[in-house]
This record gives structure tokens, sequence and C-alpha cells, in this order.
């Protein structure tokens, strides 16, 4: 597995990361639209990094700042949760998170227990 700055994000390919997620985890279907991830992955102001295995995104998350604060966002592949990614993903951000000023806001567009025991 292979980290990387997400800054020239591929939004297709957070896309296909959301689709997949969206798949187990159930939700609303917009959070798996282009316009949804371009705003929390790209653009100005906004940290995004990402992980890969094989070539294939298999995590993503960002940093970015919304009505004052600070809000940390992320998900991982469901064929490869259980492994701690999802926690070395979170560190990573708050890391970044800590660095700016705001009250901190961690979000989710699907909590399954596993996220539950990650936050």
């Amino acid at each position: 597995m292979d980290w990387a700055d997400l800054s020239d994000v591929d939004v297709p390919t957070v896309v296909d990361l959301s689709v997949r997620c969206l798949a187990v985890d159930g939700g609303l279907p917009a959070t798996a639209s282009p316009g949804y991830v371009e705003g929390r992955y790209a653009g100005p102001g906004v940290t995004a990094v990402g992980a890969f295995h094989d070539g294939t995104l298999i995590a993503a998350g960002s940093v970015r700042e919304a009505g004052g604060s600070i809000v940390v966002t992320g998900q991982v592949d469901p064929s490869h949760r259980g492994r701690g990614i999802g926690t070395a993903l979170l560190d990573r951000l708050l890391e970044t998170a800590r660095r700016r000023a705001g009250d901190l806001r961690v979000e989710t567009e699907s909590l399954t227990p596993q996220a539950d025991a990650v936050f």
C-alpha cells in the first residue's frame, strides 16, 4: 500500500471508491456523485490524501474549511477494511487539521460499526 497526496485529485477515481463504499454501507447516492466528491476532495483550501494498492485507490480522505470549522472526511474500500487503514487515514487527517485554526468536525456519509470504532 502506498500513500499519496491527492492535491491534483482525479475526481472519477474518488467517485469509484465512493461507489464501492456506498454499495456496501448504504446511504445517499449523491455522496458518490462527481459534484459531491469534488466539493470534499478538490479545490482551494482542501488537503486530500489517498492510499493505493496495486494502482487502485483504496482509501481517501480530506481536510477542508466549511462554515468556520475544519472538516475531516474519509472512506476506505470495504474489501480493505479491518487492516488499520482507516485509523492510519484518520491519524493523517487529524495531523493536517491540527495545523489549521477552527473547530474540528468529522463527517461520515455512513456511520458503520467499523467507522464508529475508529472514531
